[in-house]
């Protein structure tokens, strides 16, 4: 009888699993505000204009998140981003993800069919979410918000790039 020897070796590779997948979320994720980053945003954007209806493009722009940096530090800073970006995100209005374009831009459109009049209604109530104040680890911030949208449809024939350099 022949005697068979096998040789078996084990090697955890969880934390390689793991460092992938951070990889893959900082590829698709801001760090800073948790939200999408412009490219997969634009491919969200390009799905959106291949369906019927009429929708709406929303770029907002924070201002006064350099004052709140220097003034609570750069870690209130961050939590007031991601804060933007839940308020954004959370709400029953339709409201894709949201991407952050930049610094302290960020961009969202209307997952439901919108006229545009009820564009420039919700772009309001974007507006005055955002603007809210903000309480965070002990610090009160007050942010000014400026808001541009574009309303769209697939007859546009305008790309996705178009669209958000024109809101």
């Amino acid at each position: 009888a022949a005697l068979r020897v096998a040789t078996l070796t084990v090697r955890d590779i969880t934390q390689q699993i793991e460092q992938e997948q951070h990889i893959a979320y900082l590829s698709n994720y801001d760090e800073r505000s948790g939200a999408l980053r412009r490219a997969p945003f634009l491919k969200f954007l390009a799905l959106r204009l291949e369906r019927d209806g009429g929708s709406a493009l929303f770029v907002i722009s924070i201002s006064q998140l350099k004052t709140v940096n220097l003034k609570f530090g750069r870690e209130v800073g961050d939590a007031l981003l991601q804060e933007v970006v839940t308020r954004l995100e959370t709400s029953d209005r339709g409201l894709s993800v949201a991407a952050r374009l930049g610094g302290s831009s960020f961009a969202i459109f209307s997952e439901t069919d919108i006229s545009p009049d009820d564009g420039g209604k919700l772009a309001a109530w974007i507006r005055d979410r955002i603007a809210a104040p903000y309480l965070l680890s002990d610090a009160r911030a007050q942010i000014d918000v400026h808001i541009g949208y574009l309303p769209f449809d697939r007859q546009g024939g305008l790309s996705e790039i178009q669209l958000l350099d024109m809101a």
